[in-house]
């Protein structure tokens, strides 16, 4: 047989090919199951409409929704205000009027019918709780606000950010810094210049109204040599010294100065939270906790500009230094080994400094400096495991959250866990400044979700974030108030989804003067609205 080969004859062919096997599969019965089969069939059922009527109202009021179809499979369908059950007052072709759930909180409502559901508008639950509308922030910042202090009636903030309410661009710097107003509008007020090149996670003032800032970045305003902290000056430009080097080119006499930060000393890691402290026998003191394992100050009478060596001290997640950086020796040191303390087996994940300053630790350790602690323990003001906080068997797993209550002398723990000191706590305890479980609080469970950070006020409620949906069988999505008891009661609970993580809570005033928090975070949103990681919330108190 004589093979040929030619382009046109080949298309040809190929044409005929495929032209016979699309014939025979369309002779041939189908094989398999249509992928079309088992659909749900319309029901003719539809919201319309873009409110409800009335838009808000309080729990057990009436509402009325637009919605066609429905009157035909009167009692064959549920209705739902944010996932809570409503009870069906009126059906007709065009609306339905239902009884606002007791326990609601601000959603979208919908239909279950015939396994499938109908998603309609939202409806405003009323109560103690809602955005300050007044309040000027509308964008925030484009990144976690980590930290605040007041300033000047108003506040600094710190935290991973580079712009706030988009006023950073050209000669505008906005970089992990910003100042605002008490009503929170941008000021420029401060001589921060271009800030940080790395995220600030703590600012503490000193006496003598200089600032610490930390965190993991390495300069500030284009001057290097920072490891992790640093100190500022009243204005928030950094505060720094010009030093004599040993200058290896003298035709160049520039190259025997450099300008470098006043604050030597610092850490090789993140300095996770900072806390300022008095003494009576070495004044003011820096500690600082974090994910690091060695401090580090310069030589500088042995620097050059380009070349600048370090003294070099191995001491894990704690250490205490002075106002200019130098490490205090005695603090966190065993002396019979002659060499600072072990640290934790994990990370530390959060501390807090009480009034008498010792600082309590909490994360993913088993043990400190060498001895039994279950995700929390306490230094005493030597930086030695202090025994008179006895938290017995502590947590059964990563508390990742703690805040310091000094009014009440207790600690709100957050985490992973599920009993503490061999009892039950669902994910949140609350503990006296002894270590043992207050008992007067107990917290529900929580679904679809975790909780993440808990802050009690000084009214004695507690707010709580998460990623949750539910508490207690009832749907509050990311957001809860709870009693001082751990109880819910429903004004404070009206608002809908919250994502993110509350930093920082500072109780303040509305422009109404109604009472308000100010929350810092990572906030994408409160109430279904968009929120730009700073908010000012009312929470009113009649």
């Amino acid at each position: 047989m004589k093979f040929f080969h030619n382009k046109g004859v080949s298309v040809i062919l190929l044409s005929i090919l495929l032209s016979a096997i699309f014939t025979a599969c369309q002779n041939k019965e189908i094989i398999g199951e249509d992928p079309y089969a088992g659909g749900k069939e319309a029901l003719g059922v539809r919201f319309i409409g873009d409110y409800p009527t009335p838009e808000s109202g309080l729990p057990g009021s009436s509402v009325t929704f637009s919605v066609e179809g429905l009157a035909a499979w009167e009692g064959k369908f549920d209705f739902f205000i944010n996932d809570e059950p409503a009870e069906v007052m009126s059906v007709t072709d065009s609306t339905i009027q239902v009884i606002v759930p007791e326990e609601a909180s601000s959603g979208g409502a919908s239909i279950s019918l015939e396994g499938q559901v109908f998603f309609g508008p939202r409806f405003n639950i009323e109560g103690n709780v809602s955005l300050d509308e007044n309040y000027e922030v509308v964008n925030g910042t484009n990144s976690p606000v980590q930290d605040l202090i007041d300033f000047q009636s108003g506040y600094v903030l710190v935290g991973s950010f580079t712009n706030f309410e988009n006023k950073a661009g050209a000669g505008t710097w906005i970089n992990r810094i910003v100042s605002i107003s008490s009503l929170g509008a941008y000021q420029e007020n401060i001589n921060s210049t271009k800030g940080a090149n790395g995220t600030l996670l703590s600012i503490n003032r000193l006496s003598d109204g200089k600032y610490i800032v930390s965190g993991a970045f390495n300069s500030y305003n284009d001057i290097g040599g920072i490891n992790g902290i640093t100190r500022l000056n009243a204005d928030f430009s950094i505060d720094s010294i010009r030093k004599e080097m040993i200058n290896l080119t003298p035709d160049e006499p520039l190259n025997g100065w450099d300008t470098v930060a006043t604050f030597n000393g610092g850490v090789f890691g993140t300095v996770l939270k900072s806390f300022v402290s008095q003494t009576p026998d070495k004044g003011e003191q820096i500690t600082v906790v974090g994910d690091f394992r060695q401090y580090g100050s310069y030589y500088y009478e042995r620097a050059t500009r380009d070349y600048q060596p370090m003294d070099i001290v191995t001491v894990p997640q704690v250490v205490r230094m002075d106002t200019h950086g130098k490490i205090d020796s005695t603090y966190n040191f065993d002396k019979a080994a002659g060499k600072f303390n072990l640290g934790g087996n994990g990370f530390v994940l959060d501390a807090v400094q009480t009034a008498d300053n010792k600082i309590v630790l909490v994360g993913s350790f088993t043990t400190f400096h060498g001895e039994s602690a279950n995700y929390i323990v306490m230094l005493d003001e030597d930086g030695h495991v202090d025994p008179a906080f006895n938290v017995g068997s502590g947590a059964n797993d990563v508390v990742s959250s703690i805040e310091y209550d000094p009014v009440s002398d207790t600690y709100l723990l957050v985490g992973a866990f599920s009993s503490f000191n061999g009892q039950q706590a669902n994910r949140i305890v609350r503990i006296n400044g002894d270590g043992a479980i207050d008992q007067s609080f107990e917290v529900s469970e929580f679904e679809g979700g975790e909780p993440n950070f808990a802050y009690q006020l000084k009214s004695g409620m507690i707010i709580v974030s998460g990623t949750f949906e539910k508490y207690n069988n009832i749907t509050r999505r990311g957001f809860l108030i709870l009693n001082n008891d751990g109880t819910v009661t429903q004004k404070y609970n009206n608002v809908g989804a919250f994502e993110g993580k509350i930093h920082k809570v500072v109780e303040t005033s509305s422009t109404l003067g109604h009472p308000a928090v100010l929350l810092i975070g990572y906030i994408g949103k409160f109430n279904d609205q968009d929120a730009g990681n700073i908010i000012r919330v009312e929470i009113k108190n009649n």
